[in-house]
């Protein structure tokens, strides 16, 4: 009960300094972000790159926003900073308030909202022909993806395309990266990432049309 407790004042924590956050916070976020990959956070990671980047997007609603920079603020603030919003209360968990944060922004975006970072085995797309359609990839790491394309990734005559793997700079042609998302109420137990890695690579080199 107390755990519970503690949690939702955290996350009251991070609203208020989200809804106070200066420039100079943001600049805080900027330059503390990329040391706070470590312990319990860096379980988490691909959550925080992603809170990070959906703050930068023009496409996340403003009150969104406000919740996200809070999280941020809340994860790379000093200790002394809590009691100036809140006196009588400890630290508490951060991954409780990123968490919070990244639950909000799956529930009220979409994959054109914001821009993610892959993990393996993620289902990646991108905007191809200035938006008119999506290409879609398997994201299997190291920077590689397996999807239709020309040998070198290149998007050709879809009737000509074969299954390929490509590197992500490839894939992407400078586009965007996006992550597509399970919906919350599907029963289905997704797949293990190797396994969806393994799936993957055993369809390479066949034709689109086959």
């Amino acid at each position: 009960m107390k755990d519970e407790f503690d949690k939702n004042k955290a996350i009251k924590m991070a609203e208020a300094m989200g809804a106070k956050a200066s420039d100079r916070d943001i600049q805080l976020v900027d330059a503390k972000i990329g040391g706070m990959k470590k312990g319990p956070l860096e379980k988490i990671w691909d959550k925080v790159l992603s809170l990070y980047e959906a703050f930068r997007s023009p496409n996340t609603p403003g009150p969104l926003k406000i919740m996200i920079i809070g999280a941020l603020i809340y994860m790379v603030s000093p200790l002394d900073l809590f009691y100036d919003f809140f006196p009588f209360i400890g630290l508490v968990d951060d991954v409780a308030v990123i968490t919070y944060a990244f639950t909000l922004l799956l529930r009220e975006t979409d994959c054109s909202a914001v821009r993610v970072y892959p993990r393996k085995g993620d289902i990646i797309c991108k905007n191809s022909a200035g938006g008119l359609y999506q290409h879609y990839g398997i994201y299997v790491g190291d920077n590689k993806v397996v999807h239709f394309s020309g040998p070198k990734g290149q998007e050709i005559n879809p009737l000509e395309a074969d299954i390929n793997e490509t590197t992500l700079k490839d894939f992407l042609k400078g586009e965007k990266l996006y992550i597509m998302r399970e919906k919350s109420e599907s029963k289905l137990k997704p797949l293990p990432e190797d396994e969806i890695v393994r799936r993957a690579r055993n369809e390479i080199g066949r034709h689109k049309g086959s």
